[in-house]
C-alpha cells in the first residue's frame, strides 16, 4: 500500500454547479501525473487539466465562460501542494467577493471595519472584529 492511500486526501473542484471530489487513493488509485489529469478531465465539472509549459505543473483551465473555478482541499494538502489550491491563509480580502474586495475604510485603517459574521458548514455562526484586516491570514488569526 502506498503511503497515500490510507490517506483521503485529494482535491475538491468547484466550477459554477458542477462539483467533484478527486481522491488520491481512488477508485481509481491515481499512481501517476497523468492519472491525477485522467481524474481532473474526467471529474464532470468541465475543468481541462494538463501539464504547464514549462514542464514542471499543472495548469487548470475552465473553458466555461461565465463560472468560478474554485479547487479547495480533501482533508490533506494535496491542492496547495500542487500549487493549484484557489484560497490559501495568503489569500488577499481583494479577491473576496468576485474580485470586488472588502471595503476599506477610506483614508483611515486598510481593510474592513466593523464585524464579519462567519457561518459554518453546520449552521453555527461567530463573528470577529475586523478592522484593519487585509489579508485571510489575519482573518483565521482574528478571534
Amino acid at each position: 500500500m502506498r503511503a497515500w492511500e490510507s490517506i483521503p486526501s485529494g482535491i475538491t473542484i468547484s466550477n459554477g454547479t458542477n462539483s467533484a471530489t478527486v481522491t488520491l487513493a481512488g477508485p481509481p488509485v491515481l499512481n501517476t501525473v497523468q492519472d491525477l489529469l485522467n481524474a481532473i478531465n474526467h471529474s464532470g465539472t468541465n475543468v481541462q487539466a494538463q501539464i504547464n509549459a514549462a514542464g514542471n505543473g499543472i495548469n487548470l483551465v475552465n473553458p466555461l465562460s461565465g463560472t468560478a473555478l474554485r479547487i479547495g482541499e480533501n482533508g490533506g494538502n494535496t491542492a496547495d501542494q500542487l500549487g493549484i489550491r484557489s484560497f490559501n491563509a495568503n489569500t488577499s480580502l481583494a479577491g473576496f467577493n468576485n474580485a470586488a474586495g472588502v471595503s476599506a475604510i477610506a483614508g483611515i485603517l486598510p481593510g474592513p471595519k466593523g464585524q464579519i459574521t462567519i457561518s459554518r458548514t453546520d449552521g453555527t455562526q461567530f463573528s470577529i472584529q475586523a478592522d484593519g484586516i487585509s489579508t485571510s491570514s489575519q482573518l483565521i488569526a482574528a478571534d
